[in-house]
């Protein structure tokens, strides 16, 4: 409906542009009977004889200056006849310019009826030129110029057109010249010039350009002027749309490569050109993008087969899925903007019609493929103008780029003084909203992680810059669910810079929360003590810290959280767990805490617990003040662990002496019967298995089963790790599974034992 078009909409498509300021073509030659006067009908190419008599009846081309005509051969040199001493045969002449003046009126964008009126016949010999100038407009509805070449040999010549910064280069020498009509038309606004001739002759014809029907006034408008008429609009959207982005669409469709101001088509350039001055004017942020709706939904086809790929002939049924985005940005000078991709609502588009309206750019449709019906896809693409008020730049960028907002603060909060600065408040405060609105949006655990995670270089940025005034506009449940995700040296920041008030908050926070997420909730507990063990003194409330992680039965457990990144300082690996752990345990002062948390150190399997983490764990020397400590569990630890290892290593490893080998006890899994699972008992081929194994004398044996049960018992090997060697004889039916007996256990016990050698001897240096 006309009346739900929002009104900078309709004031922007009130703006008629000039398309392009110049147009140029070609034009096959037709036999046009042109004439001078009674003379014989020229012919083309251009005779030397012709030129010569053209030059007889000719008069010295003047220029204007200002309203006088001047005649001076250092501006301009050239030979013109009057179009008035002109004839030509009519029916041949009419269709030749009725095409030309088409074409013209669509390159420059005009609406209404154009005629070209014949002016004058210009002939340049060699030496021949016009210095940069501009028409005249003699007629009232005269808005700019024609030159037809005539066909006529001449080196040199080029027509230069300027305008705006801009130039183009039009020749009409060559080859295409003495084989067709070529053509250039321009704005009377246009500086243009005509280079020096150096041979040869050149002949145009020159014709003033009127508009009979359509609003003079607008042709060739400068942008400036069009936008006065947008900036109370742009004030309005100031006031009610001063937290987002609108895009504002163009008319035409473009591509990510083709898109630029200068590519603009129509009337597209002047409106873009325009909102761009009106937006500067209003204090408004604008750029240059392309809007893109993806769909995709159900096809609506009835023989589209399996397989897929582009069809003209299907139709989208229910839309199952649909985005719109925002991309491929460029500045008023058409530079390339790294923005990214803004995924947009549709309610910030502002135009006449839906984007999706008309055929789409491109689709896809996808056919049958098992149990999935057909898809179809659409691609929908608008070249648009996006604005958003510069005061709300910072709040505009946090939404839309929030990771990247982020990381540029904790950019800036290592120059000095940046925690003064209004603008590292600005940008901050407008992050911490947008973090509390997703946090606030986000109900599965693992979305509250991965919100609060990318918001933890605000958190840094703040301490950084120890900027208090950030830090108290946190919401309290934003900062303890960053707290809770941060690694133990941004504890240790946040705590040098703002002291462990922070900590005993948190800690009361985090002791009220849900019991979930054990093993985050100790890393939650270990990062920050990581970061209380860092000051000197370590504070008070450490010793509440420690001993809430002596209750933690799983303390080695690693479940790397998901906005955890391999190599970050997070304490996340079953070492860096168990070392935070021991560097903690002089806090713990109830003797049965410390008990139970050595206890929960060793685990269920000590020896086993040293070699794959707690021998490394004592082994880092982070917090070595730490283990120096008189109560620390250090020392009794690496005592425990000297005594495993040894009592290990003391014990023989003697090669098999037949062909015994080791087997877990079997289980009690039940086969079935055909059609409902395997043909045989998998308990009873398991205890076949460990006969084999525990007879001294056998060293190969052959399980003739169906290929289930085969795959059943070959990944129970697998699983357990036997001194097995597997391969399938396909011969008989059903095949066999032949397995073969090593000694791959002891050479793997070996090797164990001379990493337990190598781990005793790091430890003992230790003592």
């Amino acid at each position: 409906m006309a009346d739900q078009i929002p009104p900078i909409v309709k004031a922007l498509e009130a703006i008629r542009g000039t398309g392009r300021f110049h147009s140029t073509g070609v034009r096959p030659v037709a036999l046009l009977g042109l004439r001078l006067g009674r003379e014989e009908e020229l012919a083309f190419p251009l005779p030397r004889a012709q030129a010569a008599a053209i030059k007889a009846r000719a008069e010295p081309a003047p220029y204007g200056r200002g309203e006088e005509t001047i005649h001076d051969e250092k501006v301009r040199k050239c030979w013109q006849v009057d179009a008035s001493k002109l004839k030509w045969k009519r029916p041949e002449w009419d269709r030749l310019l009725s095409g030309i003046v088409s074409s013209v009126a669509s390159d420059l964008g005009i609406d209404g009826k154009v005629k070209a009126e014949p002016y004058k016949l210009l002939l340049y010999e060699k030496g021949g030129f016009f210095r940069p100038h501009r028409d005249t407009e003699k007629l009232g509805a005269m808005f700019g110029t024609l030159i037809l070449a005539l066909p006529s040999a001449h080196k040199g010549g080029r027509l230069l057109i300027r305008h705006h910064g801009e130039e183009v280069s039009v020749d009409f020498a060559g080859e295409q010249g003495m084989r067709s009509f070529q053509y250039a038309a321009f704005f009377a606004d246009c500086e243009h010039e005509v280079e020096r001739i150096t041979s040869g002759y050149r002949l145009c014809l020159v014709f003033n350009l009127i508009l009979e029907k359509g609003d003079a006034s607008r042709l060739n408008r400068p942008a400036a002027v069009q936008a006065t008429a947008l900036i109370p609009h742009l004030q309005k959207l100031a006031r009610t749309e001063d937290s987002d982005l609108c895009a504002l669409l163009l008319e035409h469709r473009y591509t990510s490569a083709n898109l630029s101001i200068r590519s603009l088509k129509n009337h597209d350039r002047a409106r873009a050109e325009a909102l761009l001055i009106a937006a500067g004017q209003a204090d408004f942020v604008a750029h240059l993008a392309l809007v893109s709706l993806y769909q995709m939904g159900q096809l609506d086809s009835d023989d589209y087969g399996y397989g897929g790929g582009d069809t003209e002939d299907g139709v989208m049924g229910e839309i199952l899925d649909e985005n719109l985005t925002i991309s491929a940005w460029r500045d008023s000078a058409g530079r390339r903007l790294r923005l990214g991709d803004f995924r947009i609502d549709p309610s910030r588009i502002l135009a006449s019609q839906a984007i999706d309206e008309g055929e789409p750019d491109e689709q896809f449709a996808e056919g049958y493929t098992g149990n999935a019906g057909c898809t179809m896809e659409h691609w929908y693409r608008r070249a648009a103008i996006v604005i958003w008020p510069q005061i709300a730049q910072d709040r505009v960028l946090a939404h839309y780029r929030f990771e990247e907002t982020a990381a540029a603060l904790l950019r800036k909060a290592s120059r000095a003084g940046a925690g003064d600065q209004p603008a590292f408040h600005l940008t901050g405060r407008a992050l911490l909203a947008e973090a509390d609105a997703r946090l606030g949006s986000s109900n599965a655990s693992y979305w509250r992680s991965h919100s609060c995670a990318s918001a933890l270089p605000i958190l840094d940025a703040i301490a950084t810059a120890k900027c208090r005034a950030l830090l108290d506009a946190c919401s309290e449940s934003l900062l303890f669910e960053m707290l809770s995700r941060a690694g133990a040296p941004l504890w240790g920041k946040i705590l040098a810079a703002f002291g462990d008030g922070i900590a005993r908050r948190w800690l009361a926070w985090f002791g009220a929360g849900p019991e979930d997420e054990s093993v985050h909730r100790q890393d939650a507990l270990l990062s920050a003590l990581g970061g209380l063990l860092a000051l000197k003194p370590v504070p008070s409330v450490a010793v509440s810290f420690a001993n809430r992680l002596a209750e933690s039965p799983d303390i080695a457990e690693c479940n790397r959280p998901s906005h955890r990144k391999p190599g970050d300082a997070s304490i996340a690996t079953p070492e860096l767990r168990l070392h935070m752990a021991i560097a903690a345990s002089h806090l713990v002062t109830p003797a049965k805490a410390r008990t139970r948390l050595r206890e929960n150190i060793l685990g269920e399997d000590p020896l086993n617990r040293v070699r794959d983490c707690l021998g490394q764990a004592l082994l880092i020397a982070t917090h070595r003040r730490h283990f120096a400590h008189p109560k620390s569990l250090f020392h009794r630890l690496l005592e425990d662990s000297l005594r495993l290892l040894r009592e290990e290593i003391a014990r023989p490893l003697k090669p098999y002496p037949d062909w015994r080998r080791p087997c877990p006890p079997i289980g009690e899994e039940r086969g079935r019967k055909y059609g409902l699972g395997y043909a045989h008992s998998i308990e009873a081929i398991q205890r076949k298995l460990a006969d084999f194994m525990a007879d001294p004398a056998a060293e190969v044996y052959s399980f003739k089963y169906p290929q289930a049960e085969r795959t059943q018992l070959e990944e129970f090997i697998r699983r357990h790790a036997l001194d097995l060697v597997c391969r399938t004889v396909k011969e008989g039916a059903p095949h066999s599974l032949v397995c073969r007996k090593n000694s791959a256990s002891h050479a793997r016990a070996l090797n164990r034992r001379a990493a337990d050698k190598v781990l005793l001897a790091k430890l003992k240096k230790l003592m």
